[in-house]
């Protein structure tokens, strides 16, 4: 039987380049903010009647596979929203005790997963609510290019080259996706 929680050799290298590229200390707090995300969509398959399979962390982030007794559209919502809605929230309680940069990093961490593009939550919400229809390409392909643009300017104009990376792997899974339009992932 596989483990409940895999950690793959790309998270443990990218933790390591992390760790050691940052200076600001961030990294343990987006690192906090992402295993706050992640429960919460535990969270969500438990409170909707499933069964947690697996998280598997990875580079790009974390999957998280369970089973659902039937397939319901709500449920699906439901448990993609539940990892911004958790962060949403530990924003806010961060904010109020004055734990600034650990409110930012989950208000970050859950504006950029609340994108409509697969397989973050935000597509996994419009996968859920349209699937499979072509309209859901169109909002993935326009986000994509909007993020693009905006990450263009800022790269021009002396901002760092986070954000147009994060576009670069964004257009990744848009053309993953285009290939693939109804592959639904279980985040």
């Amino acid at each position: 039987m596989k483990e409940r929680i895999q950690v793959g050799d790309s998270f443990i290298l990218m933790a390591a380049l992390v760790g050691f590229l940052d200076e600001s200390g961030l990294a343990p707090l987006f690192f906090l903010a992402a295993a706050l995300h992640e429960m919460g969509h535990a969270l969500a398959v438990l409170f909707c009647g499933g069964t947690f399979i697996q998280l598997r962390l990875t580079a790009a982030g974390g999957v998280i596979r369970y089973r659902l007794p039937r397939i319901s559209m709500l449920k699906d919502v439901c448990i993609a929203a539940a990892g911004p809605a958790f962060g949403l929230l530990a924003a806010w309680g961060a904010a109020a005790l004055g734990y600034y940069r650990f409110a930012g990093a989950n208000l970050l961490l859950s504006m950029l997963n609340l994108m409509p593009v697969r397989p973050l939550d935000g597509g996994q919400m419009i996968t859920a609510l349209l699937r499979g229809r072509t309209i859901q390409l169109v909002v993935e392909a326009g986000c994509c290019i909007l993020l693009g643009l905006l990450s263009g300017v800022i790269f021009l104009q002396g901002g760092g080259c986070s954000l147009l990376i994060f576009t670069t792997i964004l257009i990744g899974y848009l053309q993953k996706n285009l290939q693939n339009p109804c592959k639904r992932f279980r985040i």
